[in-house]
């Protein structure tokens, strides 16, 4: 039986493996087509590759959060695509939301600051681990 202060230490040691790996996990978003409409839609896109031995599954899927300050909202549920990383051999997914932009939204360049919440698991180890991200859109904002 581990001691009091010696159990701390083992659940550190133990679970630092995972959030290394999490640091490995490779995120990049875009927005189809740059530049977007005040008051339109448009699709969030978003990579990840994850490291051998590393997968996103399929639930739950993925999610996208502006920032309160942010001129856009999520419509309806993202789609996950796993075609693309499987052609390329990378193992990469594809996460799609459509965007509503705010008629607030000024003109000009402009980013959407969001946080991506995803879980990541090991192939070989059987876990599971939710992450955190922060990312940012850049986008034209025409009217």
């Amino acid at each position: 039986m581990l001691s009091g202060t010696l159990l701390p230490l083992f659940l550190f040691v133990t679970l630092a493996p995972a959030y290394r790996q999490a640091e490995e996990i490779a995120v990049r978003g875009e927005i189809a087509g740059d530049t977007v409409w005040t008051g339109g839609e448009a699709e969030v896109r978003l990579t990840l590759v994850p490291p051998p031995g590393i997968h996103i599954p399929d639930e739950p899927l993925p999610e996208v959060r502006f920032d309160s300050a942010s001129y856009a909202e999520t419509e309806g549920s993202p789609t996950l695509d796993r075609h693309a990383g499987e052609a390329a051999g990378t193992g990469a997914i594809i996460v799609r939301q459509t965007i509503a932009v705010r008629k607030e939204t000024p003109r000009g360049r402009q980013a959407l600051h969001a946080t991506l919440v995803y879980y990541y698991c090991s192939d070989a180890e059987g876990w599971c681990v939710r992450a955190t991200k922060r990312i940012d859109f850049p986008m034209m904002v025409a009217r």
